[in-house]
């Protein structure tokens, strides 16, 4: 009887959030590499109030919310929260001669960024699967939008979008974006996308209508000459292929006619043909500078191995020593630089723990439908990873990275229909962690021995407020409400 007064409510209430976060991961692909100055100024307190909307929105969700398997799933992510936040207790950088504290300005931007993350994670873990997919598709039309832009600019004069310029710098398009390179990102992003799309799709006509956006992404990647784009789309293929066999029959034989037209296309270019598209790929082989970046940031490096710099200090510092505003251009050296070691570690250790898990469910419970979901994140994980060897967007307020956190909510909830064994030792260990974690993140605004000892009884007997109260509710609900 209560669970039948209730229905309505929690229809309502999912059905919420569900519509805002496929705004909100739409939002995400709009606001950062727009070109266009008013954008720029509002886009980090946009996304912050999106964020915060969206939290409000999941809260009132909190029935459906599981906090120790949130918990295990995100340590290394909620670990290098509170690795950032001890090391900005003071980290002293030596400027040629005279030393200054970096830890208060590296707080400062850790609290801005992280805690919109892990919203991020709590959120898109409650997402319904179709609505998702429905935002992947919407967020698939958006990138075929910019590439064709792109197109527009190439092949028929379009200068001028909303106000927007076109721009074209050295032969690379970028559109109404910001950098060349993120439109070639994007169109990684929408091929990535158009795969998955295709791939979970049961009928064949479908499948193939889901692919047909290909060749608009895969000429705006060549417009945009973005070398990294295109190496993490090959990469892409490549773990498609690796994973051949655990998908259905249907999805294996688009895989093959994929191999079979690249196949053509390879001959096709061996005889010449396609050389002006070819072209428009840089293909010197340089490092675009990079190589100069990597040996100075491991200088950095040598002389900040245990803390790191600081979180999103790294340009700061890098102008100060090398008079070069410049990004690592490396997720590893990137990492290594602004958390030191330790948040190497993690970061390495997140990516492992993520692949590993999924690969170990696809073995165990070859078969199963969930099993493309699986093999669709971990293609991108490991396609993300080795394109972020020239790139550092990696735990960066970006598309990519809350792209990233929003498949790894998604890829948690789809692992949970699994419906592993509970380990209760490991539950109860990874809630000590948690309060850990939450100690050190508010307890680093407090002053005295005295303030941290009040704060650690109101932590320890809010942690046990809520565990009672999740707990009641889990018995309430015993049999899950379903739609």
């Amino acid at each position: 009887m209560i669970k039948k007064i209730l229905y309505p409510f929690h229809l309502f209430l999912s059905r919420y959030l569900d519509i805002f976060a496929m705004l909100f991961l739409i939002m995400n692909a709009v606001i950062w590499y727009l070109n266009d100055s008013n954008m720029d100024v509002t886009k980090y307190r946009l996304f912050q109030q999106m964020s915060y909307v969206l939290l409000a929105i999941a809260l009132t969700n909190f029935y459906r919310f599981d906090l120790k398997s949130f918990v295990k799933d995100n340590l290394f992510f909620l670990a290098i929260f509170a690795l950032g936040l001890y090391n900005a207790s003071s980290i002293i950088v030596d400027f040629n001669g005279y030393s200054l504290d970096m830890g208060l300005r590296s707080k400062e931007l850790i609290l801005e960024a992280f805690p919109t993350f892990l919203i991020i994670l709590v959120s898109f873990r409650l997402v319904h699967k179709n609505a998702f997919i429905v935002g992947l598709i919407s967020l698939l039309g958006l990138m075929v939008f910019y590439q064709s832009l792109a197109i527009g600019n190439k092949h028929f004069g379009l200068k001028v979008f909303e106000g927007i310029t076109l721009v074209v710098s050295a032969e690379r398009h970028q559109a109404i974006l910001n950098n060349p390179n993120v439109l070639g990102e994007y169109a990684f992003i929408g091929i990535y996308v158009s795969f998955f799309i295709a791939m979970i799709t049961k009928p064949f006509g479908l499948k193939i209508i889901a692919l047909l956006p290909i060749p608009i992404l895969g000429y705006g990647l060549i417009l945009s000459g973005s070398r990294t784009a295109l190496f993490m789309t090959i990469i892409l293929y490549i773990m498609i292929n690796v994973y051949l066999a655990y998908f259905k029959k249907a999805s294996k034989i688009i895989i093959l006619l994929g191999n079979l037209l690249l196949l053509s296309g390879i001959v096709l270019i061996s005889l010449g043909l396609f050389s002006n598209y070819i072209e428009m790929i840089r293909d010197e082989i340089s490092f675009s500078g990079r190589d100069t970046i990597w040996i100075n940031t491991f200088k950095i490096i040598n002389d900040n191995l245990i803390k790191g710099v600081g979180y999103n200090n790294f340009t700061f510092v890098y102008n100060e020593l090398f008079y070069s505003v410049t990004s690592p251009h490396n997720m590893l050296l990137g990492v290594t630089a602004e958390l030191g070691i330790l948040g190497l570690l993690l970061v390495i250790g997140w990516f492992i723990y993520s692949i590993v898990k999924n690969h170990n469910a696809i073995i165990k419970n070859k078969g199963k439908e969930e099993n493309t979901y699986l093999i669709l994140f971990n293609v991108f994980y490991i396609t993300f990873f080795i394109g972020q060897m020239t790139e550092a967007s990696f735990l960066k307020l970006s598309t990519i990275f809350p792209l990233f956190l929003m498949l790894q909510a998604f890829n948690q909830n789809i692992i949970s229909e699994y419906g592993e064994e509970p380990n209760l030792l490991l539950n109860w260990f990874l809630m000590g962690v948690s309060f850990i974690a939450l100690f050190i993140f508010f307890g680093a605004y407090l002053k005295s021995i005295s303030d941290l000892y009040l704060y650690g009884i109101l932590v320890t007997s809010l942690m046990v407020i809520i565990y009672d109260v999740v707990t009641s509710i889990e018995r309430l609900f015993k049999d899950p409400l379903t739609d």
